[in-house]
């Protein structure tokens, strides 16, 4: 009976651990504008009042799916922008926010704004791999400098190396094939850029095939 005692002890002190967990990792604002979860979750969701808990249930697939639903609403009413993301994020106070609470991962909220404002701007590659369905961290593992400058591996891991490119491309009107290089290890970003414009890496260098990247819009 003893031991029964200190082993429901040890669990009731675990959930209330969890929950606190919860709650403290909880880094957004969402009862300064809401009175309760309940104001805006779907009808056929369990019951909730409160806010606090919602990555234990909305995990990986789930969590991005709700990332997802919760940015295009609040986006569409407010705009993108530093302010905007701080009316929802709690920012430490060098300003940086969590924009992966499994991972503990945090950005400086003036770098993620920009960024994240290309994913709603047509025209940018990061705006064409939302419309494919994808989301930050289908790209981003540690959201810094290092990932950003040595990104050609998670490019090629989707759209295939060179060889496969250069078959890709090989139709299009341009004197030469772009994917077609003297360089063979030429890093992706020296010309694409998810969050930034394309820039012609061979014309700037030494050639002037004029090569340019135009995003395929759905009509």
């Amino acid at each position: 009976m003893g031991s029964t005692k200190y082993i429901i002890l040890a669990l009731i002190l675990a959930l209330t651990c969890s929950f606190a967990a919860n709650a403290e990792d909880f880094n957004f604002k969402c009862s300064e504008c809401h009175d309760s979860a309940k104001e805006v979750i779907p009808a056929k969701h369990i019951k909730k009042d409160k806010f606090e808990g919602c990555f234990a249930c909305h995990q990986d697939g789930k969590q991005i799916k709700l990332s997802k639903r919760v940015h295009e609403v609040h986006l569409a009413d407010m705009g993108t922008g530093v302010d905007t993301c701080l009316s929802c994020h709690v920012a430490d106070k060098e300003g940086y926010i969590s924009i992966d609470n499994k991972n503990n991962i945090t950005i400086e909220a003036s770098e993620a704004a920009p960024m994240f404002t290309t994913l709603y701007t047509e025209g940018t590659l990061a705006n064409s791999h939302k419309n494919a369905g994808l989301s930050c961290s289908d790209c981003h593992t540690t959201y810094d400098y290092d990932e950003f400058d040595n990104m050609a591996p998670k490019c090629k891991s989707c759209h295939g190396d060179y060889p496969e490119m250069a078959e890709k491309t090989k139709n299009l009107d341009y004197e030469t094939n772009p994917h077609k290089s003297h360089f063979p290890n030429l890093a992706c970003t020296k010309c694409h850029s998810s969050h930034g414009k394309f820039t012609d890496f061979c014309s700037e260098k030494c050639h002037k095939w004029g090569f340019d990247w135009k995003q395929k819009l759905k009509k």
